[in-house]
């Protein structure tokens, strides 16, 4: 079976599980069936056919892998790419490596010729306040509603909800802006922003910006920043072209900055650095 044939068998099968299990909530709904029948559907029906997605999804898996000669975090970005449906679980599992990348205060891209410029400073703190109102949420759940395992369940996905949207943060921290001799590299979590050489950089200054405290973009101005004003702006000779942080409506064709404005956890430092590697270049 080729590669195409197999992703529609795979949709395929996937959408009939959908309908089945639709039509089978449908009918214990309506009490025309057994909960008897609904295990004999799941066990007939629904269990092989899970068996079979997983077969099938691991032989896609195996056929990139295989054909392009993807490893770790490449092969998961064009599993991502090409097959949709397991793009919140690569999502999630993410989110939560991340912050055990955290915890082990690993910086990604970090090396001995390569310098990490911290951008986060302080998200964490809605994360913090985010699990304050949790915690007051699970004791209002335990008061008024009386059954246990739909607070268990509440419970559960309120505090789930809660460390997908703390991994968010980390990814953040454990992605920092990268200065190498090569140039330098914008970072918005796992997502490169911006990339241009150190030559095009034709000058960066220390300012103190308060127009701005979230991703933005104005004509070919680039702002990187979340809950805080920018501190630092760069201006290109030439035009780079961006992905900025934002809903895809919201940025032109062919996008390219020739300015920006940043947030950095300690801009002097950071200007600092950026013209020395440029001097090292004269």
């Amino acid at each position: 079976m080729t590669f195409t044939r197999l992703k529609f068998a795979q949709r395929l099968l996937l959408g009939i599980m959908i309908l089945t299990v639709a039509a089978v909530l449908l009918l214990r709904l309506l009490g025309a069936i057994s909960t008897r029948t609904v295990l004999v559907v799941f066990i007939t029906i629904e269990l092989p056919s899970i068996i079979v997605l997983i077969t099938t999804t691991l032989l896609q898996i195996h056929h990139i892998k295989k054909h392009r000669g993807l490893h770790a975090s490449a092969l998961w970005d064009a599993v991502e790419k090409e097959m949709p449906p397991l793009r919140p679980i690569i999502m999630e599992t993410r989110l939560l490596s991340g912050l055990i990348s955290l915890v082990r205060g690993k910086k990604y891209g970090v090396d001995s010729a390569t310098k990490g410029f911290d951008y986060a400073k302080g998200t964490l703190a809605v994360p913090v306040a985010m699990g304050i109102v949790t915690i007051i949420e699970a004791g209002i759940l335990h008061v008024l509603i009386s059954s246990f395992w739909l607070r268990v369940l509440l419970l559960f996905l309120s505090f789930y909800g809660l460390l997908l949207f703390t991994g968010v943060m980390a990814a953040r921290i454990i992605n920092p802006h990268l200065l190498s001799p090569e140039g330098l590299r914008l970072k918005w979590g796992r997502k490169t922003v911006l990339e241009t050489p150190l030559r095009n950089i034709a000058s960066i200054d220390r300012i103190s910006n308060h127009q701005f405290t979230q991703p933005a973009i104005e004509g070919s101005l680039l702002v990187l920043t979340s809950l805080t004003s920018t501190n630092v702006r760069l201006l290109l000779h030439e035009a780079v072209s961006a992905t900025p942080p934002l809903s895809r409506r919201h940025i032109p064709e062919n996008f390219a900055a020739s300015e920006i404005a940043l947030y950095v956890a300690d801009p002097d430092e950071f200007v600092h650095c950026v013209l020395s590697a440029q001097a090292l270049l004269k």
